[in-house]
């Protein structure tokens, strides 16, 4: 901030407090991005980025996410809420030599569950979900249910790919695609 940058000009020193408080604000609208060093395989510096993380990362219910409602053609504002209809984005394919391929999505609104039918707007095709995943590390661990704001894994859905959009077929929603290069 400008009174910032006069205080620094004028010789001032800031508290840890300060730094910390101006650090979270320029995190928060995007006009830095912090960049920490360390070794998990030496638990070098771990501590400092959970720290980091907790207090400089704006929270998930604070972040906004839209997409379009295929159906109605209006803005479908699914802001990580648990009450609204189901919608996921697959950002990621991979594939386990022993599962076969895994969908890597982000929960964006609702509740998913083992057995739901999700509906991919983008091939227009609906896929039973048969078991839900966490990763951790390189090994899936199978949940109940996945709910808005998580990131989890879906084993063996044949159509969908990376950065299709997956939901209700009674509410199709459709988000951006992120370029893939």
């Amino acid at each position: 901030s400008e009174e910032f940058m006069e205080r620094y000009f004028a010789g001032d020193e800031f508290s840890v407090g300060e730094i910390r408080a101006a650090m979270k604000t320029n995190v928060n609208d995007g006009s830095i991005i912090p960049v920490s060093m360390g070794s998990s395989i030496e638990l070098r510096n771990i501590h400092n980025l959970m720290n980091d993380i907790v207090e400089l990362f704006p929270s998930p219910d604070k972040k906004k996410c839209a997409g379009i409602n295929m159906k109605t053609n209006e803005i479908f504002e699914g802001d990580y809420n648990f009450a609204t209809s189901k919608s996921a984005y697959v950002f990621k394919t991979i594939a386990d030599p022993f599962i076969g391929k895994y969908s890597l999505i982000k929960v964006n609104s609702g509740v998913l569950k083992a057995d739901d039918v999700l509906y991919n707007q983008h091939k227009d095709v609906e896929e039973k979900i048969g078991k839900l995943y966490v990763l951790r590390g390189n090994k899936p661990e199978e949940v109940t249910e996945l709910h808005a704001g998580d990131i989890g894994a879906l084993a063996k859905l044949t159509k969908a790919a990376t950065t299709d959009s997956l939901s209700t077929k009674a509410n199709p929603i459709l988000y951006i695609r992120t370029q893939i290069s």
